[in-house]
């Protein structure tokens, strides 16, 4: 530069080169991160709606007359199952349990945060265990699984009230008389 008396050398320009290319590298770097994780979210969100379409599926499928009624009378006389019933009750539960061992493993895999493995644990020792219809088809079905989700099944069975399912039309009664202003 004239006049300045300092000369800008080839090894100052390779200097200044190699920190302007740090900089973009880490601020790269920065952005490839934050991708990384708002992909991660984005796929933990997909998992879940994935997970709770399934279940909405199910629901509605086994809301249906005859399957509800197949499902109410395995889930509180399980003893009165004709064979026919059997059988269709049983596939219910190979369903519930698939769909289980999926949550399972999708949790196990760090796809299913905790909140909704606790939810689905809550529900596998209220809901499925603690029918004495869906614990004895847990017997004759959990050959069909892995050996760890079948060790998560049989401690939330050994948790589980063993009196058989609830009275569910009772305890909507109560509900109503509980929210009932003035009752």
């Amino acid at each position: 530069m004239p006049g300045t008396g300092t000369t800008i050398t080839l090894a100052d320009v390779a200097t200044i080169a190699g920190i302007v290319s740090s900089l973009a590298l880490t601020i790269s770097l920065v952005y490839v991160a934050l991708q990384v994780r708002q992909a991660e979210k984005n796929q933990r969100g997909l998992m879940q709606q994935g997970r709770a379409n399934r279940l909405d599926a199910v629901l509605m499928n086994m809301a249906e007359p005859q399957l509800a009624a197949v499902w109410l009378k395995g889930s509180q006389k399980p003893a009165d199952l004709s064979a026919l019933e059997l059988e269709q009750f049983l596939l219910i539960c190979r369903a519930a349990f698939l769909s289980g061992e999926d949550s399972f493993l999708q949790h196990k895999a760090g796809l299913l945060d905790e909140t909704a493995f606790r939810s689905f644990s809550t529900g596998v020792r209220g809901q499925l265990m603690g029918s004495l219809g869906m614990r004895a088809a847990w017997r004759l079905l959990a050959h069909q699984f892995g050996p760890e989700f079948v060790a998560f099944m049989e401690e939330h069975s050994a948790h589980a009230s063993a009196q058989g399912a609830p009275n569910r039309l009772e305890q909507w009664s109560a509900a109503l008389k509980q929210t009932t202003p003035g009752a």
